[in-house]
């Protein structure tokens, strides 16, 4: 029996993989051709061009693929050690993964909480001593270029992270096009908006790893737009849960751009953002037009049409004449909406 149909019969049947499609189409490919046709009994003598083929097609796969197609080519093995049709043994360690795809992946894999034992056995086909190794490296951080990530704590024997690792290859004319979109939206909006302050860190973030070169052809032209970069912003993860939402001001340092004082409180965006993101119930603590505080309780609404500030329904206490771009909605229990000027916002917090 050949390589392949060996592969169809025994991978096909695994709910855990990818039911070996990813296999499938490496066969299909001119790396995989001839190896898709080898006798099983002669797997010991072309292991070396089976693993360095496979790393080689890997090159143009995603990190998703990837590993869809290391799943396959693990339990491939796996099952001619059982059928005692090799002696190789295609670890995690010897895969074609590198430590920064594993990295990646593991974060990727834990946006739902998963215990080690999880990792090891539903996604990496390895042994959790293998996970303890790379998440404890995790810990102290990865660093990716200028991007520094770390997980989150484990939380009732499970890991959890919220970190999204995006990573985008940019030609200066896509850059000035990010840059000019992230910044001329921010000036849309209130100084007091966190989404304006979410979007002068993004652009903050990315302007900071351009070369000088870069720096010289572009911001010129973005200046001529009221475009400009103050300070550098590092590109470092910071948390994104209930949790953070609901224990008041945790930036780090290198995010203070995320803060600001309000009625000497200062005040944190993402934790705001997150309270949006989520549909949670909150409490907005704020100050009318005569400096009297009070709150409001409800949902944050999305504002798209003018329009609502004139609805009868509304309860309007932005002052006159307040566009949309500056307002905060919060939808109460029976549906109307009270509208407020991002610049009376003192706080928002998780309704109790």
């Amino acid at each position: 029996m050949n390589l392949q149909t060996f592969a169809a019969r025994n991978l096909a049947a695994s709910k855990e993989s990818s039911e070996g499609v990813a296999l499938c189409k490496f066969f299909r490919s001119y790396l995989g051709t001839s190896l898709a046709n080898c006798d099983c009994a002669d797997f010991d003598q072309v292991y070396p061009r089976f693993t360095g083929n496979l790393a080689e097609y890997a090159k143009s796969l995603s990190l998703d693929e990837r590993l869809a197609l290391y799943q396959d080519a693990r339990r491939l093995v796996q099952a001619l050690q059982a059928a005692g049709l090799t002696e190789n043994d295609y670890t995690l360690q010897r895969s074609f993964l590198t430590d920064t795809d594993i990295d990646l992946l593991l974060m990727k894999a834990l946006h739902e909480p998963k215990t080690q034992q999880q990792l090891a056995n539903d996604i990496f086909l390895c042994s959790t001593q293998a996970i303890a190794e790379r998440l404890n490296a995790l810990r102290d951080g990865l660093r990716i270029g200028d991007m520094t990530i770390t997980l989150n704590p484990a939380r009732g024997g499970k890991l959890q992270t919220t970190v999204h690792p995006v990573m985008l290859p940019l030609n200066l004319s896509e850059a000035y096009v990010l840059l000019q979109a992230l910044g001329t939206r921010a000036n849309e909006l209130s100084p007091s908006d966190p989404h304006a302050a979410i979007l002068q860190d993004l652009s903050a973030m990315i302007h900071g790893q351009l070369s000088d070169y870069a720096c010289e052809k572009i911001d010129e032209r973005l200046a001529d737009q009221g475009i400009h970069f103050h300070e550098e912003v590092r590109p470092e993860f910071i948390g994104d849960t209930r949790e953070d939402a609901a224990s008041g001001p945790n930036a780090s340092p290198s995010r203070q751009s995320h803060s600001r004082i309000i009625n000497g409180h200062p005040q944190h965006s993402i934790n705001w953002l997150y309270l949006e993101k989520s549909g949670e119930a909150v409490q907005v603590l704020c100050q009318d037009e005569n400096g009297s505080e009070q709150t409001v309780t409800g949902r944050i609404a999305h504002l798209h049409r003018e329009s609502i500030l004139k609805d009868p329904d509304t309860c309007m206490l932005a002052p006159e004449g307040t566009t949309l771009n500056h307002c905060l909605g919060i939808e109460g229990d029976g549906g109307a909406v009270t509208i407020l000027c991002w610049d009376q916002v003192i706080d928002i917090r998780l309704a109790q």
